[in-house]
């Protein structure tokens, strides 16, 4: 009998290894601190290597690195993929192993954070997640829309919007419950915010003027890490001249804290800018607003999309009577 047979043999699975299983077929990859934090929040990192050393050893899971001194990725392998047809209701055709890390590593991690951000602080009474399925697992319901009772995914594919992640969420407050879909976009600062515009924020704006009484509560949120990113994003939004209570904003350092879901964190572009008819072009303007006056909102207590697209016209008059300048200067970032 071989080494590695012998190694193999010698694990045994825990519930918690199963669990682990799990999240990286959800997930493609996660790193080391990513499945510290799920499943191994009071382990020293020394403790949770060497546990993922004897699943990688098993053949349960696969590790891969960027270089010698980087933190390993990993991802389900032969193994794994039978304990989750063995341990859950996944067919062989549902599974899908990676072969290559993601080619926009950070981006990917980072997304997979706010998974983790997501499933385990959205687990109260009063917020509860119901569901988030990132970029690679909406793939697979985009080819097979039947799969899941989600009409929301229907109108995405027919608007060609992949977002970053897919999530909802049932809030309940005061004997009513209410459910709000969240298109997640992370932007990692890397293109140019004209064409996160393009890209994202217009055809948004499109999918729900057009069809905001079949879409239920959908709102889109967007995580950047800096503020002065968050500011450019806010600006370009309101290019589009969206529907007012649609696009949203935060850093995701924010969803860090537990019960973020009730903490005012997320801003609307329509609080720091109005977009004002000059001619035959729109320039976006920004409202007169104190540092320590910076609105800010809480997941749940987002308020109703309004439906159609806010006149200018009147808002055109005022801007330009007073004088207001269309761009913000450095010294001039709200205080977030």
């Amino acid at each position: 009998m071989s080494n590695s047979k012998s190694n193999e043999e010698a694990v045994l699975l825990t519930e918690r290894d199963v669990r682990i299983i799990q999240k990286l077929h959800a997930a493609g990859w996660l790193t080391t601190q990513q499945i510290r934090d799920y499943f191994f929040p009071d382990k020293s990192t020394n403790a949770v290597c060497k546990r993922l050393r004897k699943l990688v050893t098993g053949g349960y899971i696969a590790i891969a690195r960027t270089s010698s001194t980087e933190s390993g990725l990993y991802r389900v392998a032969g193994k794994g993929k039978i304990t989750l047809i063995e341990h859950t209701l996944c067919t062989e055709e549902d599974i899908s192993i990676p072969t290559q890390l993601p080619r926009k590593l950070k981006h990917f991690v980072a997304v997979n954070d706010l998974r983790l951000y997501f499933e385990e602080h959205l687990c109260g009474a009063e917020v509860t997640l119901l569901y988030f399925f990132s970029e690679r697992e909406l793939a697979r319901y985009y080819e097979h829309p039947e799969l899941l009772s989600e009409s929301t995914i229907v109108y995405l594919k027919r608007y060609k919007i992949i977002p970053d992640a897919l999530a909802k969420v049932r809030i309940t407050s005061q004997g009513a419950v209410r459910e709000l879909t969240l298109a997640i976009e992370y932007d990692a600062g890397t293109e140019q915010a004209s064409f996160f515009g393009r890209t994202k924020i217009k055809k948004y704006a499109a999918l729900c003027e057009q069809n905001y009484e079949h879409l239920g509560e959908f709102k889109v949120i967007t995580f950047a890490e800096s503020v002065r990113r968050l500011v450019s994003l806010m600006r370009q939004t309101m290019f589009y001249e969206p529907p007012r209570h649609l696009f949203y904003f935060a850093s995701p350092e924010k969803l860090q804290r537990p019960q973020w879901a009730k903490a005012d964190i997320f801003l609307e572009p329509w609080d720091f800018f109005v977009p004002v008819q000059r001619g035959n072009h729109i320039e976006v303007c920004e409202r007169d607003l104190e540092p320590e006056d910076v609105p800010q909102h809480a997941l749940v207590a987002l308020p109703a999309i309004s439906p159609r697209r806010v006149s200018t016209r009147r808002e055109s008059d005022e801007y330009i009577s007073h004088g207001y300048h269309s761009t913000y200067e450095p010294n001039d970032l709200p205080v977030i």
